[in-house]
């Protein structure tokens, strides 16, 4: 592990590394580490049932800046079978920064056909068998490049042919390098949810330089658990002429499929 995204203050306050911050500018954090870290709230909140959660919607309200958040979490429906969980991401001062809902549904041993569980859709691997990718393609610039930064110094990226560098649909294998939070270990999940958002990247159907695309939210849609620290994405993005795209993908580990990821893009030529 490269160290931690977060650095756990006590009373639900946590403080962001470098390791968090974006892509974008040198002062907000990437998309991918506050949504790990909404989905850790989710995953810690008690329920009536043994339950998981099969959808999370997240809203990235603002740009995130690289300063002590507050996290809360609350429940907005508390079934034996199914729930609605709520977690917030705000500044001292209770500005909302980012917000996430959750669609939890039961867990127990349900025997279904052989047939019915398989998955013959699977990305080529094993991940450490394609080249590492390029992250900064030609033309790309850093406001600075000697600041850390998670798409470049938390995560290992990668490519298969090509698919993080090129534009158009593309599909990587992308590791979490650092623990989400420090002096604990990182769920699955929020594993999945940190570099889930990485989805934009992978489908960039757009130069870098001449224009921007950032999305403001991310909502993943989790079949099963995700095994292993890796975690394949393959992606496409539909873009309009109106300023606004859509991404959506699908999430691989070494056994298949396990999760769908829909994002929306603001498009902005510079």
């Amino acid at each position: 592990m490269s160290g931690h995204l977060y650095e756990p203050l006590g009373g639900g306050r946590f403080l962001p590394t470098g390791l968090t911050r974006t892509g974008w500018n040198d002062v907000d954090q990437h998309g991918g580490p506050p949504s790990a870290l909404l989905a850790r709230g989710i995953e810690h909140v008690e329920l009536p049932a043994p339950m998981r959660p099969v959808r999370i919607a997240v809203h990235l309200l603002r740009g995130i800046p690289l300063e002590p958040m507050v996290l809360t979490t609350g429940v907005e429906r508390a079934g034996k079978r199914v729930a609605v969980v709520d977690a917030t991401l705000s500044t001292d001062d209770g500005t909302p920064l980012a917000t996430a809902r959750a669609q939890m549904i039961r867990t127990e041993l349900v025997p279904v056909p052989d047939e019915a569980r398989q998955d013959p859709d699977h990305l080529p691997g094993p991940p450490e068998s394609h080249p590492p990718a390029t992250m900064s393609p030609p033309g790309t610039t850093w406001a600075d490049t000697s600041l850390e930064r998670f798409h470049l110094d938390a995560v290992e990226v990668r490519s298969i042919d090509g698919g993080w560098e090129r534009r158009g649909p593309g599909a990587a294998w992308i590791r979490l390098d650092a623990d989400l939070v420090a002096g604990e270990p990182t769920s699955p999940l929020c594993r999945f949810m940190a570099v889930g958002d990485m989805a934009n990247g992978v489908s960039a159907t757009l130069p870098y330089g001449p224009y921007l695309w950032i999305n403001p939210d991310l909502t993943v849609a989790v079949h099963r658990r995700p095994e292993g620290d890796w975690v394949g994405i393959d992606a496409a993005a539909s873009i309009g002429t109106d300023g606004i795209g859509v991404v959506h993908g699908t999430a691989h580990d070494a056994f298949g499929s396990f999760a769908h990821i829909v994002q929306t893009q603001l498009i902005q030529a510079l």
